[in-house]
C-alpha cells in the first residue's frame, strides 16, 4: 500500500471546543486579519486533504453550536460527540465517516506544519503495520507531551478501540492517545525524529493554552507574515522567536506553568 493509498483511506479529525478553562473561546478569537486560529488550521489541512476527509469534531455542549458555522464556512465535515470522553468522540467520528485511520489535530496549534503531517502519511505507507505514528524528542518524549504545537498524531481506529477496551482511567479518555504511548508493548508504535533545530529547546512554545500564549503567537505570526508570507519555513519560525528575548522569556514562563 502506497502513501497515496494511506492518505485516501485516512481522515483528519480536528479536535475543538469553545470551553477552554484557561482561555475560553480561544479558537474563535480574532487572530490574524479576518482569521481565527481555527481558520488557519483548517486552511493548512485543506492544502493536503480534500474537504470530505476533514472533520471538525466537537462536543454536544450547546456552547459548541457555533462551530458548525466554522465547518460550513470551510466546507468540511462536522461531528458532535461526548463532551468529556474525547476518545469516544474520536471513535464515533471515525466510524461515522468510515475512517480506518485518523490524523489527530488539536485546534490550539495554528502553527502546525504540513510537512510533519506528510511525514506521518509517508511513514504509514512504508510501515503499514504501525498502529500509532508521531514525532518524539531526542530523549524519546512524544511531541504531544511537549510544547511545540507543530505536530500531530496518526492512529488506527483499531488502536483507539483497543484503548477504549483496555484503559480505565478517565485521563486516558480525555487525552485519547496517552494509553497508547504509555503502553508500547501493546501497540505497534513508531516515533520519527524531530528536526535538530527543535531538539533540546525548553524555551519554544508554539501551542496556545493561555492568554499569554495567544498574545505571543499572534505577535510572532504577524512578524512571520510581514517578513516571509504564508510560506515561511520552520527555520524562519524558530529564528524569529529566538530573535526576541522578551518573547522567549514569556514562552519559557508559560512552559514552566503549563508543563504536560
Amino acid at each position: 500500500m502506497s502513501s497515496m493509498s494511506i492518505q485516501c483511506g485516512t481522515g483528519v479529525i480536528i479536535q475543538a471546543r469553545t470551553g477552554s478553562t484557561r482561555l475560553p473561546g480561544k479558537i474563535l478569537l480574532p487572530f490574524y486579519e479576518n482569521n481565527t486560529i481555527l481558520d488557519l488550521i483548517i486552511q493548512k489541512i485543506k492544502t493536503i486533504f480534500s474537504s470530505e476527509k476533514v472533520v471538525l469534531a466537537t462536543s454536544s455542549n450547546i456552547a459548541d453550536d457555533v462551530l458548525k458555522n466554522v465547518a460550513d464556512k470551510h466546507e468540511i465535515k462536522f461531528f458532535r460527540g461526548h463532551e468529556e470522553n474525547v476518545l469516544q468522540r474520536f471513535i464515533d467520528a471515525s466510524c461515522a465517516f468510515g475512517f480506518a485511520r485518523v490524523l489527530r489535530i488539536c485546534a490550539d496549534n495554528p502553527l502546525i506544519r504540513t510537512e510533519f503531517i506528510e511525514d506521518l502519511i509517508y511513514s504509514a505507507g512504508i510501515s503499514q503495520q504501525m498502529s500509532y505514528i508521531s514525532h518524539a524528542t531526542s530523549d524519546g518524549r512524544p511531541v504531544i507531551k511537549a510544547h511545540f504545537g507543530l505536530f500531530c498524531e496518526y492512529i488506527k481506529l483499531d488502536a483507539l478501540k483497543k484503548v477504549h477496551e483496555s484503559a480505565h482511567d478517565l485521563y486516558d479518555a480525555e487525552h485519547v492517545t496517552r494509553y497508547i504511548y504509555s503502553h508500547p508493548s501493546q501497540f505497534q508504535i513508531q516515533f520519527l525524529k524531530i528536526p535538530t533545530i527543535l531538539n533540546e529547546r525548553n524555551d519554544l512554545r508554539f501551542t496556545i493554552d493561555t492568554a499569554a500564549d495567544f498574545k505571543n503567537i499572534q505577535k510572532l505570526y504577524l512578524r512571520l507574515m510581514q517578513h516571509y508570507g504564508s510560506h515561511y519555513s520552520l527555520e524562519n519560525l524558530v529564528q524569529e522567536a529566538l530573535n526576541d528575548e522578551h518573547l522567549l522569556s514569556s514562552m519559557k514562563k508559560e512552559i514552566d506553568k503549563n508543563g504536560k
